[in-house]
């Protein structure tokens, strides 16, 4: 787990300069490289051209992505490299940007806040440190990460800084109170963002993945249970709902081809969605002033893993099922 503070423990020893990217290439920086969503944009962005300085923790988790790269054919060879970075420590993320600054004479064009992680959780029984290190890497990473690249971006006045949400970040799932919560912060710091600096040449863009075939989505709960009258939904939830949610997921490859996208388009937008089965869903919350609309939707997630339940509807027939 990431360090829960701004700056904790004895400082690490200073990692070697990252290379200079090659020649007039664009530059991206992507936190969370070691797997899943994160690995697979950095190969994306490698292979459109873009010079890629994955972050991770441990850079001995590296071996992973290069090896995807090197079995991308990424051309030029050596396009993506690895730098330290713990997006959960201040002084990390600070001095880890600073050196891809360093190298790349003040330039990143694009910067993806992927580093996160969720479990499921009740708001009794779990420990208030637990809510907070979840907030810590998955909103304020994201912040240390954005401090750190957009002067830059705003000097140049060019720049795309994606932050990685989720469909729980837009309709908030039962028991992913914690996980929504750090996303539902993400999407009002970028909606804000994307008004404030669009003039400036820097586009905030949310990136807002389904499900998606990942460690994360098999990532069991923390050592706690909820209350016992909760005991049945969680587990008919987790068996029901989740199982078949997950079964419709996509690939980190197709998930990582939207973001190709919004690093693309002429003028892009505030919001991409990776996967079009939760859409209907979404809808119900994007068009949806007097929140009414989601809290049917929610509800039905629930009223459909009751214990002794049918099987659940998929998350773009839930909505019409209400209807």
């Amino acid at each position: 787990m990431a360090s829960n503070g701004p700056d904790s423990g004895a400082p690490a020893p200073p990692p070697a300069p990252p290379p200079a990217p090659a020649a007039g290439a664009p530059v991206a920086i992507v936190t969370g490289a070691n797997s899943g969503i994160g690995l697979a944009v950095c190969v994306a962005l490698a292979r459109a051209g873009y010079t890629v300085y994955g972050g991770m923790r441990a850079t001995a988790s590296a071996a992973e992505l290069l090896a995807a790269a090197a079995a991308a054919a990424v051309d030029p060879p050596g396009a993506v490299h690895v730098v330290r970075m713990d997006v959960g420590n201040d002084r990390s993320v600070a001095t880890a940007v600073a050196a891809v600054l360093a190298a790349t004479g003040d330039r990143v064009d694009v910067a993806v806040a992927n580093a996160g992680y969720g479990k499921r959780v009740t708001v009794e029984g779990v420990p208030l440190s637990d809510y907070q290190s979840m907030m810590n890497v998955n909103f304020f990473g994201a912040l240390r990460l954005v401090q750190a690249c957009v002067p830059s971006m705003r000097r140049r006045r060019s720049g795309r800084v994606l932050g990685v949400s989720s469909v729980i970040g837009l309709v908030a799932f039962p028991f992913f109170g914690a996980y929504a919560a750090s996303k539902f912060a993400m999407e009002g710091l970028w909606e804000s963002s994307h008004a404030e600096y669009k003039a400036l040449g820097v586009h905030f863009i949310l990136m807002e993945p389904g499900p998606v075939a990942t460690p994360m989505a098999h990532r069991p709960p923390g050592p706690w249970s909820p209350p016992d009258e909760l005991v049945p939904v969680w587990d008919a939830y987790a068996a029901q709902f989740m199982a078949e949610f997950f079964s419709i997921a996509h690939t980190p490859d197709a998930c990582a081809d939207a973001f190709v996208r919004a690093v693309s388009d002429p003028a892009p937008a505030l919001r991409y969605m990776t996967h079009p089965p939760s859409e209907g869903m979404l809808r119900t919350k994007v068009a949806d002033l007097d929140g009414k609309g989601v809290a049917a939707t929610t509800l039905a997630l629930l009223a459909t893993a009751k214990p002794g339940g049918g099987s659940t509807p998929p998350p773009a027939e839930a909505d019409r099922a209400e209807q």
